[in-house]
């Protein structure tokens, strides 16, 4: 929990409610993430395995760097 969420609330159950309320949608947001690269790395077709490499190959390292800055920045 953050120090402004235990400031503006006495009670801790109330500021760790106001606490999840907060971060839950950005949670849930990479958690989604998480899931459907986790699909695509499972598939087994041959040409859906090619396609899905190919594309991992063609898209630029700038994509990946802004995602995990994305992810690993949040205050």
């Amino acid at each position: 929990m953050r120090a402004r969420e235990r400031v503006a609330h006495r009670a801790a159950a109330t500021a760790l409610v106001t606490y999840e309320a907060r971060r839950r949608p950005r949670v849930e947001d990479i958690q989604r993430g998480a899931r459907r690269l986790g699909e695509i790395g499972q598939w087994e077709s041959p040409l859906a395995t090619w396609a899905r490499d190919l594309a991992m190959r063609m898209a630029p390292a700038s994509s990946a760097r802004r995602t995990l800055e994305r992810i690993v920045s949040y205050v």
